[in-house]
Protein backbone atom coordinates (compact mmCIF):
# COMPACT_ATOMS: atom_id res chain seq x y z
CA UNK A 1 0.00 0.00 0.00
CA UNK A 2 1.43 3.27 -1.13
CA UNK A 3 -0.14 5.54 1.69
CA UNK A 4 1.28 3.10 4.59
CA UNK A 5 -0.09 6.26 6.81
CA UNK A 6 -3.56 5.34 6.07
CA UNK A 7 -3.31 1.44 6.20
CA UNK A 8 -4.72 -0.45 8.77
CA UNK A 9 -3.60 -3.55 10.15
CA UNK A 10 -5.29 -4.23 13.28
CA UNK A 11 -7.94 -7.20 13.21
CA UNK A 12 -10.43 -5.84 15.59
CA UNK A 13 -10.42 -2.20 13.60
CA UNK A 14 -11.12 -3.93 10.57
CA UNK A 15 -13.97 -6.20 11.88
CA UNK A 16 -15.53 -2.81 12.92
CA UNK A 17 -15.13 -1.67 9.48
CA UNK A 18 -17.03 -4.63 8.54
CA UNK A 19 -20.01 -4.30 10.62
CA UNK A 20 -20.33 -0.12 9.22
CA UNK A 21 -19.77 -1.32 5.15
CA UNK A 22 -23.22 -2.35 3.86
CA UNK A 23 -22.28 -3.82 0.42
CA UNK A 24 -19.44 -6.04 -0.94
CA UNK A 25 -17.96 -5.97 -4.38
CA UNK A 26 -17.14 -9.20 -5.39
CA UNK A 27 -14.43 -9.76 -7.84
CA UNK A 28 -13.70 -12.65 -9.88
CA UNK A 29 -11.87 -13.52 -12.92
CA UNK A 30 -13.85 -15.20 -16.10
CA UNK A 31 -11.29 -16.11 -18.90
CA UNK A 32 -9.03 -13.27 -18.26
CA UNK A 33 -11.89 -10.85 -17.78
CA UNK A 34 -12.44 -9.33 -14.65
CA UNK A 35 -16.02 -8.97 -13.51
CA UNK A 36 -17.62 -7.41 -10.45
CA UNK A 37 -20.72 -8.16 -8.30
CA UNK A 38 -22.52 -5.86 -5.69
CA UNK A 39 -23.70 -8.50 -2.84
CA UNK A 40 -24.99 -8.51 0.44
CA UNK A 41 -23.03 -10.17 3.17
CA UNK A 42 -22.28 -11.54 6.41
CA UNK A 43 -19.13 -12.65 8.65
CA UNK A 44 -17.89 -14.25 11.31
CA UNK A 45 -14.16 -14.61 12.54
CA UNK A 46 -13.26 -18.47 13.38
CA UNK A 47 -9.48 -19.55 14.53
CA UNK A 48 -8.96 -16.17 14.25
CA UNK A 49 -9.46 -16.20 10.68
CA UNK A 50 -12.36 -13.85 9.01
CA UNK A 51 -15.08 -16.10 6.74
CA UNK A 52 -17.44 -13.91 4.56
CA UNK A 53 -20.70 -15.63 3.91
CA UNK A 54 -22.83 -14.40 0.94
CA UNK A 55 -25.69 -16.20 -1.55
CA UNK A 56 -27.03 -15.63 -4.95
CA UNK A 57 -28.85 -17.21 -7.44
CA UNK A 58 -28.18 -20.84 -8.12
CA UNK A 59 -27.56 -20.46 -11.92
CA UNK A 60 -26.07 -17.28 -13.68
CA UNK A 61 -22.52 -16.10 -14.12
CA UNK A 62 -21.26 -15.57 -10.51
CA UNK A 63 -22.23 -18.94 -10.09
CA UNK A 64 -20.87 -20.11 -12.75
CA UNK A 65 -17.50 -18.58 -12.55
CA UNK A 66 -16.80 -19.13 -9.01
CA UNK A 67 -17.87 -22.98 -9.36
CA UNK A 68 -14.95 -22.71 -12.31
CA UNK A 69 -12.57 -20.38 -10.73
CA UNK A 70 -12.87 -19.73 -6.91
CA UNK A 71 -10.10 -17.51 -6.14
CA UNK A 72 -11.66 -14.34 -5.37
CA UNK A 73 -11.18 -10.25 -4.43
CA UNK A 74 -13.36 -8.29 -2.36
CA UNK A 75 -13.90 -4.65 -1.40
CA UNK A 76 -16.11 -2.48 1.48
CA UNK A 77 -16.30 0.76 1.67
CA UNK A 78 -18.58 3.66 4.14
CA UNK A 79 -18.54 6.89 4.69
CA UNK A 80 -17.77 8.16 1.76
CA UNK A 81 -18.05 12.00 1.33
CA UNK A 82 -15.87 14.29 -0.91
CA UNK A 83 -14.44 17.52 0.50
CA UNK A 84 -14.07 20.42 -2.00
CA UNK A 85 -11.35 23.08 -1.61
CA UNK A 86 -10.59 25.74 -3.82
CA UNK A 87 -7.99 24.12 -6.09
CA UNK A 88 -8.68 21.08 -7.57
CA UNK A 89 -5.95 19.30 -6.72
CA UNK A 90 -6.87 19.81 -2.81
CA UNK A 91 -10.00 18.06 -3.09
CA UNK A 92 -10.11 15.05 -0.83
CA UNK A 93 -12.13 12.05 -0.28
CA UNK A 94 -12.78 10.64 3.37
CA UNK A 95 -13.64 6.85 3.68
CA UNK A 96 -13.06 3.79 5.38
CA UNK A 97 -12.49 0.76 3.06
CA UNK A 98 -11.55 -2.97 3.41
CA UNK A 99 -9.51 -5.10 0.36
CA UNK A 100 -9.11 -8.36 0.75
CA UNK A 101 -8.40 -12.12 -1.23
CA UNK A 102 -9.78 -15.38 -0.28
CA UNK A 103 -11.15 -18.41 -1.88
CA UNK A 104 -15.00 -19.32 -2.66
CA UNK A 105 -16.90 -22.28 -1.79
CA UNK A 106 -20.29 -23.56 -2.54
CA UNK A 107 -21.99 -24.29 1.08
CA UNK A 108 -24.09 -27.53 0.30
CA UNK A 109 -25.50 -28.76 3.81
CA UNK A 110 -28.55 -27.63 5.46
CA UNK A 111 -26.44 -26.59 8.36
CA UNK A 112 -23.36 -24.98 6.90
CA UNK A 113 -26.17 -22.93 4.38
CA UNK A 114 -28.38 -21.94 7.81
CA UNK A 115 -25.12 -20.95 10.03
CA UNK A 116 -24.04 -18.49 6.46
CA UNK A 117 -27.46 -17.13 6.33
CA UNK A 118 -28.16 -16.10 10.04
CA UNK A 119 -24.55 -14.45 9.70
CA UNK A 120 -25.93 -12.59 6.61
CA UNK A 121 -29.29 -11.77 8.32
CA UNK A 122 -27.50 -10.90 11.64
CA UNK A 123 -25.36 -8.23 9.78
CA UNK A 124 -28.49 -6.72 8.41
CA UNK A 125 -30.50 -6.28 11.90
CA UNK A 126 -32.68 -9.21 11.91
CA UNK A 127 -33.80 -9.99 14.90
CA UNK A 128 -34.87 -13.78 16.47
CA UNK A 129 -34.03 -16.61 14.99
CA UNK A 130 -34.67 -16.48 10.75
CA UNK A 131 -36.54 -19.21 9.29
CA UNK A 132 -35.45 -20.41 5.82
CA UNK A 133 -37.95 -22.39 3.96
CA UNK A 134 -36.58 -25.92 2.08
CA UNK A 135 -37.50 -24.75 -1.10
CA UNK A 136 -35.77 -21.56 -1.02
CA UNK A 137 -32.65 -22.70 0.13
CA UNK A 138 -33.27 -25.33 -2.34
CA UNK A 139 -33.46 -22.29 -5.06
CA UNK A 140 -30.31 -20.97 -4.10
CA UNK A 141 -26.17 -20.62 -3.86
CA UNK A 142 -24.74 -20.03 -0.56
CA UNK A 143 -21.00 -19.13 -0.40
CA UNK A 144 -18.51 -18.96 1.91
CA UNK A 145 -15.29 -16.99 1.33
CA UNK A 146 -11.79 -17.90 3.40
CA UNK A 147 -10.20 -14.91 3.66
CA UNK A 148 -6.35 -15.41 3.01
CA UNK A 149 -5.53 -11.52 3.24
CA UNK A 150 -7.01 -8.42 4.33
CA UNK A 151 -6.46 -4.77 4.90
CA UNK A 152 -8.43 -1.50 5.96
CA UNK A 153 -7.71 2.00 4.29
CA UNK A 154 -8.95 5.03 6.48
CA UNK A 155 -9.04 8.80 5.59
CA UNK A 156 -11.51 9.90 7.82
Amino acid sequence: MRRQDREIKDQERILQILDRCEVMRLGMVEEQVPYVVPVNFGYEVMDGRVILYFHGANQGRKAGILSGSPQVCFEMDHEIRIEKAELACQWTSRYESIIGYGTASRLVTLPEQTRALDRIMEKYGFAGKPEYPEGMLNSMAVWKIEVQEITGKSNS
